[in-house]
């Protein structure tokens, strides 16, 4: 395992390990909010969150370092563009995942909206580091993840990545 400002985080070798969650997590179709304090590593794709079947949500980093939304590999449901994620340094991410939509930042900066006319639907996600019987291991170290079960608007968004990026980024907060 790992720390960042005193703050312990999950280490995934991006070999054989993920961590199942004890029940599976609903994706509503009116729209989630999923936030990462993460670090990858490692080459190639990358999951940070997965499932078990074909309409099970996941989330990765590709080869190129962009962040993807997929329905468990099958489809490419959106992606980042303008910065890539390979550069082994911590960020703070927020990936919206709608029917119809997806936005994508890293370090509170737009990193592009996608409009989705086909794979937009998903049913649950139930794994950290991996998908179910996954090639793409995530090569990571994961330092927290949120999901809100709803567009929380830009104003809590923003307030969210900066508590984030308070809470793992500013030393202060630890030593007092």
């Amino acid at each position: 395992n790992a720390t960042q400002n005193g703050l312990d985080a999950a280490t995934f070798d991006g070999v054989d390990n993920f961590m199942s969650l004890d029940s599976t997590i609903s994706v509503p179709d009116a729209g989630s909010y999923f936030f990462f304090v993460v670090k990858m590593s490692g080459t190639g794709s990358r999951s940070i969150i997965g499932g078990t079947n074909g309409a099970d949500l996941q989330i990765r980093v590709d080869g190129s370092g962009n962040l993807n939304v997929l329905r468990y590999d099958t489809e490419d449901c959106g992606s980042s563009s303008g910065a890539s994620m390979d550069d082994a340094a911590w960020h703070v991410c927020s990936v919206y995942v709608s029917t119809t939509e997806r936005r994508f930042r890293i370090d509170s900066t737009n990193r592009g909206t996608v409009t989705v006319t086909t794979g937009g639907s998903f049913t649950k996600w139930s794994k950290l580091g991996s998908k179910e019987g996954s090639t793409e291991w995530g090569s990571i170290v994961l330092g927290e993840v949120l999901h809100f079960g709803s567009d929380i608007g830009t104003t809590n968004r923003d307030a969210i990545e900066a508590a984030l990026n308070t809470k793992w980024f500013t030393a202060s907060v630890v030593d007092a």
